[in-house]
């Protein structure tokens, strides 16, 4: 892989838990609100946990996803995608 493709891969991952990150922001709004309305929450703060534990998984990751590529768009994908059903 050459450099350049090796810096989009990692661009890629980055802008994905960035993205994650945001996701997990509006989650965190959305639970404030809720709980002040008397709303039940657990739903949507277990998403959020899972969320931050794979957020935490990649980050940690200090390949930023060269490593293992094909997992961490699945992680990625799979953690927008849970997000994101959360909040509808």
């Amino acid at each position: 892989m050459t450099a350049e493709a090796v810096e989009e891969v990692q661009a890629e991952i980055e802008a994905g838990i960035a993205a994650i990150h945001d996701l997990i922001e509006q989650a965190e709004n959305r639970i404030a609100g809720l709980e002040a309305a008397g709303v039940d929450v657990s739903e949507l703060e277990a998403a959020v946990a899972k969320a931050e534990t794979n957020v935490e998984f990649l980050e940690a990751d200090a390949s930023k996803g060269i490593h293992n590529t094909p997992y961490a768009r699945a992680i990625i994908a799979a953690t927008k995608a849970m997000l994101e059903e959360a909040l509808d």
